[in-house]
């Protein structure tokens, strides 16, 4: 009875044990030939769904190559006193970061503010201001002009330094870049940063960037309106119209360097050039018709707008571009003017000046936005009715029932313009 009762057992286990190792054979096989295939089948898909994404990266690569290769080839033909300043530039800026986090990380920043403030701010101030004093005394004229005299010096004195030390050739190329830089992006991007919030330093910013912007329009529209004329090329000389001459873009970079100093620089030379643009408001204003009983200026400057608007645009192409930049340049210099010069009246009158302007600046955030694109796609212009489609968005933009431009702001910068956080004085108790 115990064979036949230990056979069955034997023969089952050595049969279970044939039989899995057979079967574990096969299927480790078949997942092998399954697993390759499905790899290959999602590489394939892979490929399938990044080939426009490759395609794409490849010819931008093609595209940028040549031009890699040509700044690599002019970057290694510097001189080596030029690699070696380049280098030590690049170094110290490296450095001067690494200093600063380790600084602000160890709390030293604001002693190291206090104590240059003690030692050196606080005392060339109080000089200055005994100075300024004593000068006001004798004429206030004198007075007004010194802190500009002192930076015509400062100027003069840093030219003649970098020719001393054999620099200027070498920075002759940076000033174009340079002022081009002052005069756009930095103002661009400090204005965006002084419409987060609505307090009452805020708006003297947000004024005096306004004052900026209608210096800058005037300035681009005297420039566009040169470069429209029909033989301005051979009647001024080719210096007079750009500024990459030796010598004017040194003193273009000192000019808007002057215009972000903290001084009334910026109210001064819009002294010269605001009553002059006010003045014209006045007589486009007292030209127009009188609006009816009942009608509001806003209506009113809706209807003037869609008129104009819709007689230019029946216009030929050179008639357009001489509209375009009035409706894109002039007419809101003249709307910037008006809304600096009501926040002379009273307190009603100031908040509404205050919003505003607040307008006005979006709008030219904007226009330098879109002037950027079409400069940096210039084929865009090659376009079909590309003037007057500028000429459409430039009066879309400044219609009030539309309120294009604080939109547009608020949605493609809606971090920037995010209202800071207030003070913990500000805040609501949390009940306990």
């Amino acid at each position: 009875m115990e064979q036949i009762a230990a056979t069955p057992s034997s023969i089952t286990l050595s049969h279970c044990e044939a039989v899995s190792a057979t079967e574990l054979r096969g299927a480790l096989s078949v997942a092998l030939v399954k697993a390759h295939e499905s790899g290959l089948a999602w590489l394939r898909l892979l490929r399938l769904a990044f080939f426009p994404l490759s395609c794409g990266v490849q010819h931008t690569a093609h595209a940028i190559a040549p031009y890699a290769k040509r700044a690599a080839t002019a970057f290694a033909q510097q001189p080596r006193d030029v690699l070696l300043l380049e280098a030590a530039l690049v170094l110290a800026v490296a450095c001067a970061i690494w200093l600063r986090r380790l600084l602000r990380r160890k709390r030293y920043c604001a002693r190291l503010r206090e104590w240059g403030a003690a030692r050196f701010y606080r005392p060339v101030a109080e000089r200055y201001a005994r100075l300024a004093g004593a000068v006001r005394q004798r004429s206030r004229l004198v007075a007004r002009l010194l802190p500009h005299g002192l930076y015509a010096v400062g100027c003069l004195a840093a030219a003649r330094l970098l020719e001393a030390v054999r620099l200027a050739p070498m920075l002759r190329p940076v000033w174009p870049h340079a002022a081009t830089l002052l005069l756009t992006p930095v103002p661009w991007v400090r204005t965006l940063l002084t419409l987060r919030s609505d307090g009452q330093e805020d708006r003297a910013l947000q004024r005096s960037w306004l004052m900026f912007w209608v210096l800058w329009a005037s300035a681009q529209l005297l420039s566009e309106a040169l470069a429209l004329l029909p033989f301005a090329a051979r009647l001024l000389p080719a210096q007079a119209l750009s500024l990459d001459s030796p010598s004017a873009a040194p003193v273009l970079f000192c000019a808007a360097a002057w215009l972000h100093l903290p001084h009334s620089g910026l109210p001064l030379l819009y002294s010269l050039v605001g009553p002059v643009l006010a003045a014209r408001a006045q007589r486009l204003s007292d030209a127009l018709p009188a609006l009816p009983a009942g009608v509001s200026a806003q209506i009113g400057l809706e209807g003037w707008l869609l008129l104009a608007a819709a007689l230019c645009l029946c216009t030929p192409y050179p008639l357009t571009a001489y509209t375009l930049l009035y409706w894109s340049v002039c007419h809101p210099a003249l709307r910037s003017v008006e809304a600096l010069e009501a926040q002379r009246h009273g307190a009603e009158a100031a908040a509404d000046a205050a919003f505003a302007t607040q307008v006005q600046l979006r709008y030219w955030l904007l226009h330098c936005a879109v002037s950027a694109v079409l400069q940096q796609l210039p084929w865009l212009l090659w376009l079909p009715f590309s003037t007057h489609g500028q000429l459409v968005l430039a009066v879309w933009l400044q219609l009030p029932y539309f309120r294009a431009a604080t939109l547009i702001a608020i949605r493609l910068t809606p971090r920037l313009l995010e209202q800071p956080p207030k003070a913990e004085a500000e805040k609501k108790p949390h009940d306990d």
